[in-house]
């Protein structure tokens, strides 16, 4: 496989919302899983970069990297350099869910975004650090925290010019916590999830980052708002919750509000319609274990079993998770 040029799979049209109308391509890059994790980076880079610029020369406008292809590398940033289009993943959709968890919670507390403390645990990855590019244009203070000072330095010194107030970097998790506001914990090997298609394969690592973070936060007296991303996010949302004894309704996960959105886009890509038509919700623990609650699924107010066969309902079902691991431009 790794002698076969990447290629055009097939041609998507007739994708329309009352909008707009849109259409894609579906670009294959001949690689295992295993190809991609074991052969050196700067091939496997070459080949992805290689895909992009197929989809980019058939006329798309944006590229979405699936699966391994988010993973490699820098999680995008040496794609996005190589052509002339905008580059996304799914993990667009984590950090869109992790924002707008930050705003609406300044918001409860009676506060400003513009005069809120944000501290980012985990700031060195790829999530973490789209949350502080944001934010950063928003928030007073951002402080950024991770177990190496470098990349947090680097970012800082990217980010220097385009600050709405003070950035700082920091190893210290536990003097890092003490003033803030909100936390957003995004911590994590993603590599383990992605090797075995499970989010519970980061429970072993992410699990003791959460006690050893709960711990810290209630040394630290935190009595803001803390919001997880880490995986598995249900499981170390609790874990936080119960190690720094913040009420419930104080420390939230992103969970399946995200699968929520993919399944909304999913049902209203079917029906041709804008997703904000679509309401319902994916219910259950963020990962394998997830399902549709097609009961409560509604377009434009009527309920989906009235619009949709049984079996158009099964051919959709797994769409909403697959999402996780593959976005398609």
């Amino acid at each position: 496989l790794k002698l076969k040029k990447p290629f055009q799979v097939s041609h998507i049209t007739g994708i329309k919302s009352p909008y707009a109308e849109a259409e894609g391509w579906f670009i294959g890059c001949p690689l295992t899983s295993k190809q991609m994790v074991e052969l050196p980076e700067e091939f496997v880079m070459d080949r992805i970069i290689e895909s992009g610029k197929i989809a980019q020369e058939l006329g798309a406008k944006v590229v979405g990297l699936g699966a391994f292809t988010s993973i490699v590398g820098d999680a995008g940033i040496t794609v996005a350099k190589n052509l002339d289009i905008a580059v996304t993943s799914g993990n667009s959709y984590t950090v869109a869910t992790a924002l707008e968890g930050t705003r609406e919670a300044v918001r409860l507390m009676g506060k400003d975004l513009a005069t809120a403390h944000v501290t980012i645990v985990g700031a060195s990855g790829s999530i973490g650090a789209a949350c502080t590019r944001i934010l950063a244009r928003e928030a007073k203070d951002i402080t950024m925290v991770a177990r190496h000072l470098q990349p947090l330095e680097e970012l800082a010194q990217e980010l220097s010019g385009s600050v709405a107030g003070k950035l700082t970097v920091s190893n210290d998790i536990k003097h890092s916590l003490k003033d803030a506001d909100v936390v957003i914990t995004a911590f994590g090997d993603i590599q383990a999830s992605v090797r075995t298609g499970n989010r519970f394969a980061e429970f072993e690592i992410n699990s003791k980052n959460a006690v050893e973070v709960g711990r810290k936060l209630k040394e630290a007296g935190f009595n803001g708002v803390l919001i997880n991303i880490s995986n598995p996010c249900d499981a170390i949302t609790t874990i936080l919750q119960q190690e720094t004894g913040l009420p419930r309704n104080r420390v939230f996960g992103t969970g399946t509000f995200l699968d929520t959105a993919r399944m909304q886009h999913v049902v209203g890509d079917y029906l041709h319609q804008d997703s904000r038509n679509i309401d319902g919700y994916v219910l259950g623990e963020h990962g394998n274990s997830q399902f549709n609650a097609w009961s409560t699924v509604r377009a434009n107010n009527k309920l989906i079993t009235e619009i949709l066969s049984q079996a158009e309902i099964e051919a959709l079902d797994s769409k909403p998770s697959e999402g996780a691991w593959t976005v398609a431009s």
